[in-house]
């Protein structure tokens, strides 16, 4: 009997855990585009220039605090990077040099697709970065990659909250538990 009374309650915990897992992903589908496939890899093709950050409620946010228990980060002001996306699928971030130069050879590039399954645009990298504090001793960087401590990042994805032929608004978690949303929006206008 008491059994069967532990199985009740661990069956009743794993499925609260996991209304619970679907209820967050419910929320970021219910702000993600619903627009077509389509229309996203025609319009997201162009030079893509940051304009500004906004809460949810609409309201600019030109510094982020950035705490963590009680470790204190400190502020970040906000400036993201601007991205140029081709027709054929590769992209680029960075800045524009001129017309015969269009990509900064120091910028990330690789290759996009829009997964419509998933609903978002996911970005590959041509070559694998790594995320690191700077003033790094290079030898100590070495041996974490030689020890497989650090790993390459090969690529990321961004959520689309809007995208038109003129502006393109992504989505951007903040720090949050898993049973809530807390985000804001980034948004990005076409250079012509």
């Amino acid at each position: 009997m008491n059994r069967i009374f532990i199985l009740i309650i661990l069956t009743t915990i794993i499925s609260f855990n996991l209304k619970s897992q679907q209820g967050s992903f419910k929320l970021v589908d219910e702000i993600k585009t619903k627009e077509t496939k389509k229309n996203i890899d025609e319009y997201l093709v162009g030079y893509w220039q940051f304009v500004e950050m906004k809460s949810p409620e609409g309201i600019k946010i030109d510094t982020l605090f950035h705490p963590s228990g009680d470790l204190n980060y400190g502020y970040e002001i906000i400036t993201r990077t601007d991205y140029y996306f081709d027709a054929d699928g590769t992209y680029a971030t960075n800045e524009i040099i001129s017309s015969t130069t269009p990509i900064n050879i120091e910028s990330i590039s690789g290759t996009w697709i829009y997964s419509e399954t998933e609903s978002e645009l996911k970005l590959t990298y041509n070559k694998p970065k790594y995320i690191l504090p700077e003033g790094l001793d290079p030898s100590y960087v070495q041996t974490l990659k030689d020890q497989m401590v650090l790993r390459p990042i090969e690529g990321a994805f961004m959520e689309i909250h809007l995208i038109s032929q003129n502006e393109l608004v992504i989505i951007e978690h903040q720090a949050h538990n898993e049973n809530e949303l807390i985000y804001n929006l980034i948004y990005y206008r076409k250079k012509n």
